[in-house]
């Protein structure tokens, strides 16, 4: 799947910096909400989402802090 210039993919996912996971996790929940306003079918794009989601909780979780959180 193509998320703007980022193609999700298992190994995008281990090698994409934080910032790019988090650029990728707005777009898709961007388009995720303007797919629902307009009623149309955006379940690829949740399955994407839950796949970027986990990586961010696999991420933070290794360094016993938040995605958020910021120094």
């Amino acid at each position: 799947m193509r998320v703007g210039r980022f193609t999700i993919t298992e190994d995008f996912l281990c090698k994409a910096s934080d910032y790019d996971l988090k650029k990728v996790f707005l777009d898709l929940r961007s388009y995720i909400n303007k797919g629902r306003r307009k009623k149309q079918n955006v379940k690829n794009y949740e399955i994407e989402l839950c796949y970027v989601q986990l990586e961010i909780a696999l991420r933070s979780e290794q360094r016993g802090k938040s995605f958020r959180k910021r120094k």
